[in-house]
């Protein structure tokens, strides 16, 4: 099984998202802004079968604005540079991460 982490915006721009879990995605949401639901935790991120999945939703089109002003395909979950990670990969990467910061008393 998958999941996607969606790294930060391609503009560099500062979103709370960064480094979060994909949970969930509407391309429609927000007016065709497209709107997302992450978490930290990795178990409780949306899981893919395969990095086709992945793509299909990251690629997905709003239908409520489909065309940007640019007069390209509007799909707003490409505005996140993303991970595709398989879910046990990042469950290690969140232990050790949490090992990291655990006071060593040695």
């Amino acid at each position: 099984m998958l999941v996607l982490q969606l790294m930060g915006l391609v503009s560099g721009q500062y979103s709370p998202a960064a480094g979060q879990y994909l949970v969930s995605y509407d391309p429609d949401g927000r007016g065709g802004r497209g709107s997302v639901v992450t978490t930290a935790d990795p178990r409780k991120a949306k899981l893919f079968s395969n990095t086709a999945e992945v793509a299909a939703l990251y690629r997905a089109v709003s239908t409520v604005l489909p065309t940007r002003v640019d007069g390209n395909p509007n799909r707003p979950l490409t505005a996140f540079v993303v991970v595709i990670a398989p879910l046990v990969g990042a469950l290690e990467d969140v232990e050790r991460e949490k090992r990291k910061r655990q006071p060593s008393f040695m």
